[in-house]
């Protein structure tokens, strides 16, 4: 949403790309760099990897007033294994940027900002589930194999 000096809603400011694929490669590059094989629904042959689902509930941008950019992003995460297990947890981040010259990078910037937050939270969430968990980390030891549903 984009507002004018009285706050006033003016525009929308619109995503250029579909939010839930950006969000979702981020999550596979945050993966992988912790040290997980990902592999897609499309690619999965193992009924014994860790599969997770994820819902992208919000991302919403908005001055909070005339120097503030505020991004909202709200998304929910379910892990799911072939034995029955399921866990389920939303993940919420607020995140603001000063905008001082009043341009639309602001936006950019603050839902950059957000979605990195969001994303390093999700995954220490997965090793924290793994590490709580480890009969879900499949057998190798050294690997977690996680199947990757879209966002």
């Amino acid at each position: 949403m984009q507002k004018n000096g009285y706050g006033m809603d003016t525009a929308s400011a619109i995503c250029v790309a579909d939010p839930t694929v950006w969000v979702a490669a981020l999550f596979v590059d945050e993966l992988r760099a912790a040290g997980f094989n990902v592999i897609t629904e499309k690619e999965s042959n193992s009924t014994s990897a860790l599969k997770i689902q994820g819902i992208l509930l919000k991302l919403f941008a908005e001055p909070a007033n005339s120097s503030v950019i505020e991004t909202d992003v709200h998304i929910k995460l379910i892990a799911s294994e072939s034995s029955g297990f399921v866990a389920k947890r939303s993940f919420f981040v607020k995140k603001s940027v000063i905008n001082v010259w009043g341009t639309t990078n602001y936006f950019q910037t603050s839902i950059d900002n957000a979605t990195r937050q969001i994303v390093k939270d999700m995954v220490s969430s997965i090793v924290n589930l793994l590490n709580r968990y480890p009969e879900l980390s499949g057998k190798m030891p050294h690997t977690k194999y996680i199947s990757l549903g879209e966002l």
